[in-house]
């Protein structure tokens, strides 16, 4: 059984010039545990993959499935199963400006359990493992570009997800900041067995996964 599988996923969207097919029958099977890359040029349907597989979109037909089970994409639980089950990474952080880095990473595990010190503590102890609890009490415009993002993921892992959904996450960071993210995401992966979907365009960081597939013209297919 895949921790995640998609079967025939179609998207499409209305145009002016007419109907613009993205993704043309998407067969992805992702096993636990696994580094996963997904490459391809710029407008192939990466991001939009990523939404669906999220559940922050929805697909025009086909299936997606969690440990087995197929999603119901209508139902009103789906934002509290997405909060539970999955943790994002985006290239632009989306940090609360309002909030430290600390509460920015509690946030998730706040909204789902309401125990704030539950929720304090676990942020802590992600930033302990991620090198920055120094600065926790910090806010975003406080922090680097490094330090954001490892904020991000922190905030992603909060609520120990099964599959972490990354989209261009070192697009941002220069060339060390990049190495050092792909690093921290190999630890996590190595020491706590999470899961990751990366989007990117960086082949480099797509042949330090252990599967990569390509998307190309809405189909996609494994290297």
């Amino acid at each position: 059984m895949y921790l995640l599988e998609t079967i025939d996923l179609k998207k499409s969207y209305l145009e002016v010039v007419g109907k613009l097919e993205v993704l043309k029958g998407i067969d992805l099977q992702v096993e636990a545990g696994k580094l996963v890359a997904i490459t391809g040029e710029s407008g192939s349907g990466k991001s939009t993959l990523l939404h669906l597989l999220g559940m922050l979109d929805k697909p025009d037909s086909g299936k997606i499935l969690y440990s087995g089970e197929e999603i119901n994409l209508n139902t009103k639980n789906i934002p509290e199963f997405r909060n539970r089950e999955i943790g994002f990474v985006f290239q632009f952080h989306y940090l609360l400006e309002d909030f430290t880095a600390e509460e920015n990473i509690a946030m998730p595990m706040l909204l789902a359990t309401d125990n704030q010190t539950k929720s304090l503590k676990e942020a802590r102890r992600l930033m302990q493992l991620l090198g920055v609890l120094d600065r926790k009490d910090h806010y975003p415009n406080q922090l680097s570009g490094g330090e954001q993002q490892r904020v991000s993921v922190a905030r992603a892992l909060i609520n120990r997800p099964k599959i972490v959904l990354a989209d261009e996450p070192a697009g941002n960071l220069d060339v060390n900041t990049s190495h050092e993210l792909m690093d921290m995401i190999k630890k996590m992966n190595r020491e706590l067995q999470q899961t990751f979907i990366i989007i990117t365009h960086n082949l480099e960081i797509a042949a330090q996964m252990q599967e990569h597939y390509i998307l190309e013209r809405g189909i996609l297919q494994k290297k």
